[in-house]
C-alpha cells in the first residue's frame, strides 16, 4: 500500500466530491488527517487538503485495501504534489506563516471570486437561471464584496428567490459562504445571516450551528 499505486483521476475526484459533501473538518476527521500547511489541491474554485485527498482517493481506487493513513506517506513536492499533478490536477503552495496556517487571505479571496463565477455558470446551465445582474456585481466589485453587499441587505435578493423557486438554494451566496474554506473571509454576523435565511427558506442541506 503506497501512494505510487494511485493511478485513478476518478478516485481523486470521488475524494473531492466526498469532501464537498461532508465539509472539510468532517472529511479530515473521517480519514485522520490534519489541515494542510502548504500544499492545497485547487479544483472548481475551492482549495482542498492535498494529502488527505490523496489518502482518501487511494481508498476509492482500492476499496478492498482502504484509504491510506497520514503515517503511510509524506506530503510535499515529490510525493502528493507530483502524484496529483500527474493525474491532471492542480496543486498550489500557499502561505503557511500563521500559527494556524491555511490559504492566505489574498489567495482565498481570488479563489472565492472564481467560486462566485462558478455558481453563476451552474445556475445558468443546471437551473436555467441567468443571474446577469449578479455576474455584473461580481465582475465590478469582486466576489467577496458582492457577497458582503448581499448579506448585509435587509432582505434576500431577487436571485435568491429565483433559486429558491428552482429548488437550488445550494447555489446561493448564503449557502456558499458557509463552506468551511471561506470561514476567514466573513464575520460571524454574516454567517448568522446566511444561516437564518437558509433556515427560513427550508434549505435541505447541512447548516453549521450559528
Amino acid at each position: 500500500m503506497t501512494l505510487s499505486d494511485l493511478t485513478s483521476a476518478r478516485a481523486v475526484q470521488d475524494a473531492i466530491d466526498e469532501c464537498d459533501r461532508l465539509g472539510r473538518d468532517a472529511f479530515l476527521g473521517k480519514y485522520g488527517f490534519g489541515r494542510a500547511r502548504e500544499y492545497f489541491l485547487e479544483a472548481n474554485g475551492n482549495f482542498y487538503d492535498s494529502k488527505a485527498i490523496a489518502g482518501a482517493a487511494y481508498g476509492f481506487q482500492f476499496p478492498g485495501r482502504g484509504p491510506l493513513q497520514a503515517k503511510d506517506f509524506s506530503g510535499g513536492d515529490l510525493t502528493v504534489r507530483s502524484k496529483l499533478e500527474a493525474l491532471g490536477f492542480t496543486v498550489v503552495v500557499l502561505d503557511a506563516s500563521s500559527s494556524d496556517p491555511g490559504p492566505d487571505i489574498a489567495a482565498l479571496e481570488r479563489t472565492f471570486h472564481l467560486r462566485m463565477i462558478a455558481i453563476y455558470k451552474t445556475a445558468k446551465s443546471e437551473a436555467g437561471y441567468n443571474a446577469s445582474r449578479f455576474l455584473s456585481m461580481v465582475t465590478e466589485h469582486g466576489g467577496v464584496q458582492t457577497a458582503r453587499v448581499l448579506l448585509r441587505a435587509s432582505a434576500v435578493s431577487e436571485g435568491y428567490t429565483a433559486l429558491w423557486e428552482r429548488q437550488r438554494l445550494d447555489l446561493t451566496v448564503e449557502a456558499v459562504i458557509l463552506e468551511d474554506q471561506w470561514h476567514p473571509l466573513f464575520t460571524q454576523t454574516e454567517r448568522d445571516t446566511a444561516i437564518r435565511r437558509l433556515t427560513e427558506y427550508e434549505f435541505d442541506g447541512i447548516l453549521p450551528r450559528s
